[in-house]
């Protein structure tokens, strides 16, 4: 059923900082997210240590409570976005978060294997946006540490986007696409500008203060009023916090399918108790400085990148606060213009959002692990260290500037790149190079370049291009009067030409 390789099986892993999945791409090409041994598929990223004994997960998760000083929770983002360096003693020892994430890995590993019966050496991985190279390079390493031979890191917002794509049947189409991850440590909304399967990741930003955590926050300082109202006493900081910041994650989950939830705690402080029902209506007036924070904080990150709501083609949301109903139909208010990505209709809605993550890192496991394994090396190379362009590259034809081949900072190119020109001349010239487009107004006084068409095809206020870096250039000769274009992202960037059926050159571009 799963991905496999000679040597094993390849595995999708979501790593998020809240919870963590591992998924596998059947015969039939779906995804299939996997439970551990407790039967939990969103498998809590939270170890906990006493004496000899490591708990992992939900057991982990349940020690918050009873023994926080050797518990863990939010290690994944300490590790790729912060300095590295978070540490604790627990007994006589210290705990590092390289050590947390390598028990955090080799549990998810063994998630895979117990359930498949085949060992995992394949690992199609997760990052956040923010984190670096070098982060990502020593990750890398980590990962192999852990039992996996072969290894690809690949953006997390643009795995999501993959994820409803199958479903979708899109690739070729050009245009925008948002990401939208509402995970419960953060809020992250990607942009990608998208073009014949190739997805660029423009920008992307966080927001920690729209977070699920936030939402949870908010509904239990109502439960404390709620508690201090009726027994007259305050709930200090302490376990009894704990258990109810508990209580109103899961009341927020069940109000995402129902329109109330019961909130039952015995001898929460004091001997005393606290019994309520919370109603969806309460909530959302709870939520609303929350919902009007997270809609102007989607508003400005798309007019800062210049871009109209308008221009948004596709919308891809993930995370599991993304299941809140109100959110959802704040996001369709907002980006009323665009389509919200649906699941195929095998797939329950509800889950995927949560699991899209691990599902898109699956798929593209299985693309490589159909791959032969003496070129396995050569694509994965390129994903870990080709030098992605900053700017867009371009193919200058007998000097015709084309529009974008491939757009800047791309992540994880899954297809080729494909185009038809008619040619006049049976000789051309052609260039490959890294440019830009700049406004008349935007040059220096005395530049006598020639203005242009933008690569939109529109005149415009007058543009010309400008030649930041020549990556190849060449001369081609054909009795036709149309050219094929191949461009080829894997395992290096190269260009084609073909006419009448007949490959007329091959070169490197990378």
């Amino acid at each position: 059923m799963a991905s496999k390789m000679d040597t094993g099986i390849f595995v999708g892993i979501s790593l998020g900082n809240t919870n963590s999945m591992v998924a596998l791409c059947g015969d039939d090409g779906k995804t299939h997210v996997i439970a551990n041994e407790e039967g939990d598929r969103a498998i809590p990223s939270v170890l906990s240590f006493d004496k000899d004994e490591v708990f992992h997960g939900t057991e982990a998760r349940k020690r918050l409570i009873s023994s926080p000083e050797s518990t863990f929770a939010g290690f994944v983002d300490s590790y790729f976005l912060g300095d590295g360096t978070t540490e604790r003693i627990v007994g006589d020892r210290k705990v590092t978060v390289e050590e947390l994430m390598r028990h955090h890995l080799l549990k998810l590993k063994e998630c895979a294997e117990n359930y498949t019966g085949v060992a995992a050496h394949g690992a199609v991985v997760s990052v956040p946006s923010g984190a670096s190279k070098s982060k990502q390079e020593e990750f890398v390493v980590l990962v192999k540490e852990c039992g996996f031979s072969v290894v690809q890191l690949v953006n997390e917002a643009a795995c999501c986007l993959t994820a409803y794509e199958p479903s979708e049947g899109r690739g070729n189409d050009d245009g925008f696409d948002a990401v939208l991850d509402f995970s419960g440590s953060k809020f992250s909304i990607s942009l990608f500008k998208s073009s014949k399967g190739l997805h660029g990741l423009v920008d992307s930003a966080s927001n920690e203060a729209v977070s699920g955590s936030k939402l949870d926050l908010i509904l239990r300082n109502y439960l404390v009023g709620l508690f201090k109202k009726e027994h007259k006493v305050d709930i200090p900081h302490g376990k009894a916090l704990s258990r109810l910041q508990q209580e109103a994650e899961a009341a927020r989950i069940t109000l995402s399918s129902s329109t109330k939830a019961t909130v039952s705690i015995d001898s929460l402080f004091n001997n005393c108790d606290l019994h309520t029902t919370v109603t969806k209506l309460r909530v959302d007036m709870l939520f609303r400085s929350f919902y009007r924070e997270l809609g102007d904080f989607i508003t400005t990150f798309l007019t800062d990148q210049g871009l109209d709501i308008s221009d948004i083609r596709n919308v891809a949301l993930c995370g599991g606060v993304a299941n809140t109903p109100k959110i959802t139909a704040l996001v369709q208010s907002i980006l009323s213009g665009s389509t919200i990505l649906s699941p195929a209709e095998s797939y329950d809605r509800s889950a995927f959002t949560m699991e899209a993550c691990a599902r898109g890192a699956a798929l593209q496991g299985s693309l490589l692990a159909n791959l032969p394994t003496d070129d396995l090396s050569n694509y994965l190379d390129t994903a870990l260290h080709f030098s992605v362009p900053v700017k867009d590259i371009y193919l200058i034809l007998s000097d015709e500037t084309l529009p974008v081949f491939l757009y800047g900072a791309t992540s994880a190119p899954e297809t080729d790149v494909t185009r038809d020109i008619t040619i006049e001349n049976p000789a051309f010239d052609f260039r490959i190079v890294e440019g830009h487009w700049v406004s008349i107004a935007a040059l220096d006084e005395g530049d006598d370049e020639d203005s242009e068409e933008g690569d939109d095809g529109n005149v415009g206020p007058k543009r010309v291009f400008k030649e930041d870096t020549i990556l190849l250039k060449g001369r081609g000769q054909t009795t036709s009067k149309s050219l094929h274009i191949k461009v080829f992202c894997h395992p290096e960037l190269s260009v084609e030409f073909h006419a009448e059926g007949q490959v007329l050159l091959s070169r490197t571009v990378l």
